[in-house]
């Protein structure tokens, strides 16, 4: 099953969004 391309760009929104959620606990926790 292929999905749209509006599909595929809010999959890779919401990837992108934890992923920058990851960096930044992970960074927190290195510092703090």
């Amino acid at each position: 099953m292929a999905l749209s391309g509006c599909a595929m760009r809010l999959w890779f929104d919401l990837a992108v969004k934890i992923l920058k959620q990851i960096c930044e606990i992970c960074f927190y926790q290195t510092w703090n």
